[in-house]
């Protein structure tokens, strides 16, 4: 049996910039999702106010450290003084194990939340989608929606649970790094937040190409599953007109299609780290 890999992979391309409705499911503000992730939240409050406390305390933890250093070597090495020395470390010692417990915390609580909302999420979607009609069926891949329900389910999770409260983190991390910098020196913390426009302009240009290359991953395996569910509940069919050979070379290209949108946006993500450092 023969395939036309060129149609194929044609085909498959074409799908892959098509502006169909994962272009707008790849905005990067959606108002309609924001506005339904409290229902969820609320869900998961007693959770996510525990992680969130942990998350708190970790970051003003870690935050401490550096400073704690700093005042260990200026005020107590270099005057010999044993006993403010031995004070500093317990106090050094009594902020790591803060980092850890904050940091214990956070994870497990935002892990249960996270748990909680995408079983919530999944059960609200399969029930969804068992009361649509059949012309909805007629005119959309069981596949791509399957790929909704798995990948697309556990994206909001981890943006809930993850991206906000990282985004959380980060602030506070850096306006606590800001203020300490400042009463430190406050003309060196000036010359040194001036990299802070080249970096918001770095990040604004690698956000549209990832945008566009993320988008590409997200429609790649949902065309992988399609063709996956469509082999599989019809494997008789397949196999009584000696079709295996066909299927074989379609998934291989559309999975090597997988593997090529994954290869491009693991090359934009790892452009971020060497950039901000």
């Amino acid at each position: 049996m023969y395939v036309n890999n060129n149609y194929v992979i044609s085909n498959l391309h074409s799908v892959l910039d098509a502006e169909d409705e994962d272009e707008v499911l790849g905005k990067i503000y959606d108002r309609g999702v924001i506005k339904r992730l409290p229902r969820y939240l609320k869900l998961v409050r007693g959770w996510m106010l525990l992680g969130t406390a942990g998350l708190v305390v970790r970051t003003l933890a870690s935050l401490a450290l550096p400073y704690l250093v700093g005042v260990t070597i200026d005020n107590y090495i270099h005057s010999g003084d044993l006993p403010g020395l031995n004070i500093i470390i317990a106090i050094f010692l009594a902020a790591s194990v803060l980092v850890w417990l904050g940091g214990y915390v956070e994870e497990k609580y935002l892990a249960y939340a996270g748990d909680k909302i995408l079983l919530t999420l999944r059960t609200q979607l399969f029930d969804h989608l068992q009361r649509l009609s059949l012309s909805f069926y007629d005119r959309n891949k069981v596949g791509k929606m399957m790929s909704r329900i798995q990948n697309d389910v556990g994206q909001v999770q981890q943006l809930i649970t993850g991206g906000i409260l990282n985004i959380i983190t980060s602030v506070l991390t850096l306006l606590g790094i800001i203020v300490v910098m400042v009463l430190m020196d406050a003309r060196l913390a000036l010359i040194t937040l001036t990299v802070l426009p080249v970096l918001a302009i770095a990040t604004a240009i690698w956000q549209r190409f990832a945008r566009r290359g993320f988008i590409r991953v997200r429609r790649a395996i949902a065309a992988v599953n399609s063709q996956l569910q469509e082999g599989l509940s019809g494997v008789r069919v397949v196999q009584s007109l000696s079709r295996e050979d066909l299927n074989l070379e379609q998934f291989d290209v559309l999975n090597r299609a997988h593997l090529d949108a994954n290869i491009g946006a693991t090359k934009l993500t790892s452009l971020t780290v060497p950039a901000v450092d």
